[in-house]
């Protein structure tokens, strides 16, 4: 079969669109990727900026932290976990005082590490608890009673939702 004119024309401009596209999400996917990271990291960094100012205010902290935190996971709807400066788990949005007391010591955890040298620690690693990719943010908190870190993470998964819908755009 032979193409006439109309038909190399079209299938001409069709390999330039496809073409085009291709390099267009090529160029897309990454960029938007790291630009989305990036603004979840920013959200995250303000969302524990605050947590360490619901912290700092009550005279005592004690058992009311695993409360503190619960209330602070979900208007921020992230994870938040209050670590002591020893590493204890005082209080964590996902798990209830029973599991608290089971928790193991986050001290050694690579953000909170950063966070106590440095005043705030960033980490991206895998979940195997939640199996999935995770941002973890942590700032250190000052209190009369004591220091510790006040850490806020959330999945990743919202990024690669939104690489996907750049992908079905382009298709």
């Amino acid at each position: 079969m032979r193409l006439g004119i109309r038909g190399k024309l079209f299938v001409g401009a069709l390999l330039v669109i496809t073409g085009a596209v291709l390099a267009g999400g090529i160029y897309l996917e990454p960029t938007l990727r790291a630009w989305l990271e990036t603004r979840v990291e920013e959200e995250l960094i303000r969302h524990a900026r605050t947590g360490v100012v619901a912290v700092e205010m009550p005279p005592q902290l004690g058992p009311s932290a695993d409360g503190l935190a619960d209330g602070l996971g979900r208007s921020m709807g992230a994870r938040v976990t209050i670590i002591a400066a020893d590493g204890r788990v005082l209080g964590d949005s996902e798990l209830d005082r029973a599991q608290l007391a089971r928790v193991e010591n986050h001290g050694d955890r690579p953000e909170v590490r950063r966070a106590r040298g440095r005043g705030s620690g960033i980490n991206r690693r895998y979940s195997t608890t939640l199996g999935t990719e995770m941002l973890y943010v942590a700032v250190t908190y000052r209190r009369s009673d004591g220091a510790g870190v006040v850490r806020v993470a959330t999945p990743l998964s919202v990024v690669d939702e939104a690489v996907g819908r750049l992908r079905v755009v382009l298709l």
